[in-house]
């Protein structure tokens, strides 16, 4: 699908969905350069081919804009599902790689590129999540309607001599009714870029990676009803000193035998569109880092 629109008064841009295997592979270069340009970073293209040709549900869709030949917007949608406790299934996208070359970044120009993705989610009668980083949060909930479901910081602690108090708690996690699905396709390819693991313990199965000489807690999967995990323990095993902690499961951790060292990284802001969809209740949806394009 090709069309033009104005983006200021002396240009015009070309649009672009691509939806299918031949239509990624014709944008690569283009993505890859922009994606350099606008994130300081380069991405190799293996990832490339993880997030934009291998997700099991399908094909990555891109909208792009360009100026000529040259691919100066994108903003990708990666089909994801969702399961429930019956192993019934719920297809949604994770929206990925909002991009605006610095010589077109306009309000006008992300809002019509956003609202073209919205129009496509709308149109699949499906929703999409993201997570905002600092500059597009307030974009995306104040001028795009996204609704923020689920906010948390990331907390770092280490073992220590002197630990963090640790009394009794409630915890949310009876009301989580729809999960990542757990089959092999699904992990295999969730980790092929990160390179995380899956360890199991008596009460459950941890997602984890190492970063930066520190153990991430990603995700959290109980084989039955949620206890208090013993964390100094289990990092203690895993053979490190440090732990980051999202802070949607602090109340299923216990901190005894850990000390607080602050937070890392950025807020995690889940956002999704439109506001309500009448196949999934967003509360219900568990919290995971898995959700992020980025861990």
């Amino acid at each position: 699908m090709t069309s033009k629109v104005a983006v200021t008064s002396n240009s015009s841009l070309r649009m672009s969905l691509c939806d299918s295997r031949e239509g990624q592979l014709s944008i690569r270069a283009g993505f890859l350069k922009l994606f350099e340009e606008c994130f300081g970073r380069s991405m190799d293209q293996a990832a490339w081919e993880h997030y934009y040709l291998n997700a099991p549900p399908g094909i990555t869709r891109s909208f792009v804009f360009f100026e000529g030949d040259a691919l100066v917007a994108h903003g990708g949608l990666i089909p994801q599902q969702l399961e429930d406790a019956s192993g019934k299934r719920i297809d949604f996208f994770l929206q990925t790689a909002v991009m605006v070359h610095k010589k077109y970044q306009s309000l006008a120009l992300f809002k019509s590129l956003l609202d073209w993705m919205d129009a496509y989610v709308k149109d699949q009668r499906a929703f999409s999540l993201c997570f905002p980083n600092q500059a597009s949060f307030q974009p995306f909930v104040k001028l795009l309607r996204w609704k923020l479901v689920r906010e948390y910081a990331i907390h770092q602690f280490r073992i220590s001599d002197q630990p963090e108090p640790d009394g009794r708690r409630e915890s949310s996690w009876g009301s989580f009714g729809l999960d990542l699905p757990r089959d092999p396709e699904f992990l295999n390819w969730r980790g092929e870029v990160n390179r995380m693991k899956i360890i199991e313990i008596p009460e459950c199965l941890l997602t984890c990676k190492e970063y930066e000489g520190n153990i991430d807690l990603l995700d959290i999967r109980f084989k039955g009803d949620w206890t208090l995990l013993p964390l100094r323990d289990i990092i203690r095993k895993l053979g490190f000193s440090r732990v980051n902690v999202p802070g949607c499961y602090l109340d299923v951790c216990s901190l005894s035998g850990l000390q607080a060292c602050g937070t890392v990284g950025i807020p995690q802001r889940m956002c999704l569109f439109p506001a309500e969809h009448p196949g999934c209740r967003y509360e219900e949806i568990k919290p995971s880092l898995l959700l992020s394009d980025v861990f």
